[in-house]
């Protein structure tokens, strides 16, 4: 979690196995790396008005200088800083439906999660319209499957649902 950054100048998912867990750079800046518990920050972490998840920086060069350190109490995400959190938040959304949902499924998924009201009233089934993707079936192979929209009958025996 510290290599990464360092390295790629991010942290990803996607970082934490692949190519990018693999790349010999990561492990050859960890062997040169020391890690040290801040015992306030674990301190804090347990306390339940807290509940930060602190962490330092500070880069030590082999020619004795150095950068500063650098000090995060709350990361973005954190409930002291939910709103700096949101449009990161919104961001990492739409990079992830991008690749497999269209334009107009996207932007209606963003519209629903933007409107909170909105999105806690939302039901299951509505949300999963928007980010599941689905092609049609062809009515003959809808037979004897259950129609799972809401309000819709169990009963299948009557052939296939009417859409």
């Amino acid at each position: 979690m510290v290599a990464v950054p360092l390295i790629f100048c991010r942290l990803e998912a996607d970082d934490y196995d692949g190519t990018t867990a693999h790349d010999a750079c990561i492990d050859a800046l960890r062997t040169k790396m020391t890690v040290l518990e801040n015992a306030e920050f674990t301190r804090e972490y347990y306390e339940p008005d807290k509940r930060h998840i602190g962490n330092d920086l500070q880069v030590r060069f082999s020619d004795a200088t150095h950068t500063r350190r650098v000090e995060v109490r709350c990361p973005a995400g954190h409930r002291k800083r939910r709103s700096e959190a949101l449009p990161l938040l919104m961001e990492k959304l739409v990079a992830s439906v991008r690749p497999t949902l269209d334009s107009h499924a996207g932007a209606r998924l963003v519209e629903l999660v933007s409107d909170q009201d909105r999105f806690e009233r939302a039901s299951l089934y509505e949300f999963m319209r928007l980010v599941v993707r689905t092609e049609r079936p062809s009515d003959s192979s809808r037979r004897g499957r259950r129609n799972l929209e809401p309000g819709a009958s169990k009963d299948t025996s009557r052939g296939p649902p009417s859409v």
